[in-house]
């Protein structure tokens, strides 16, 4: 687990990018941000940073082009304020703060009672973008399965309680997760949680999201039920 104290360096390292040039809502762009900090965004057929030149790989999607700046934008920023400029981690986390700014998406993701179907466009952003914010910035347990595999797991990373396992789903996700398969959309379980479906071209995504409240509370009668 990454200590707090690390993470909230990051989350201002975001900050500073933003409010140093006055960004504050969405959705943020990242192009006229690397812009007002002296950068060059030229479109080639790789992503990367070279002295006051950011490329970014003009074959991907208008949305992961915005996320590749940001990250991009975020290694040198991390170098400025006396961090690790190679920690992919720390960028990562950087780059989603600057398109999700702390501040707006807390608002917005109560706005939408947690409903984020609204907000991938509001932020310009892909799902995997959005959905990974959640646990960043609100009390919540995140999953993405691809063809019914988990290959992303996350915690709030302030929150202890009940246990909780990166790689494996209790079994009430489980059965959210094969209900969400066969309706083949949205599907809202319970008061903050909720499960999305995503499709394209024989590959399917979904995201499991919960508040850590309900999330502990399933959780914890599963295991009494099982006991």
């Amino acid at each position: 687990m990454v200590p707090r104290a690390r993470l909230k360096d990051w989350e201002g390292v975001a900050a500073w990018l933003l409010d140093s040039c006055g960004f504050t809502e969405p959705p943020i762009d990242p192009f006229a941000l690397a812009d007002l900090w002296g950068f060059d965004v030229v479109r080639t057929t790789r992503s990367c940073l070279r002295g006051n030149v950011i490329s970014v790989d003009d074959r991907k999607s208008r949305k992961r082009q915005r996320f590749d700046v940001a990250h991009e934008l975020a290694h040198w920023a991390l170098h400025e304020c006396g961090h690790d400029a190679y920690d992919e981690s720390a960028a990562h986390w950087v780059a989603g703060a600057v398109l999700l700014p702390q501040a707006a998406f807390k608002r917005d993701l109560s706005e939408v009672d947690w409903r984020l179907t609204e907000l991938p466009d509001r932020y310009q952003v892909s799902w995997e973008s959005l959905v990974k914010r959640v646990p960043q910035v609100v009390g919540a347990v995140v999953t993405m399965f691809d063809n019914g595999r988990i290959t992303w797991r996350a915690r709030s990373a302030w929150l202890e309680g009940a246990a909780f396992d990166p790689t494996a789903a209790t079994q009430w996700e489980w059965d959210l997760l094969h209900d969400c398969r066969e309706r083949r959309q949205h599907t809202h379980a319970s008061n903050l949680v909720d499960a999305y479906f995503l499709e394209s071209d024989g590959w399917e995504r979904i995201f499991v999201v919960a508040g850590i409240d309900e999330w502990e509370t399933l959780t914890r009668a599963e295991t009494q039920d099982v006991g």
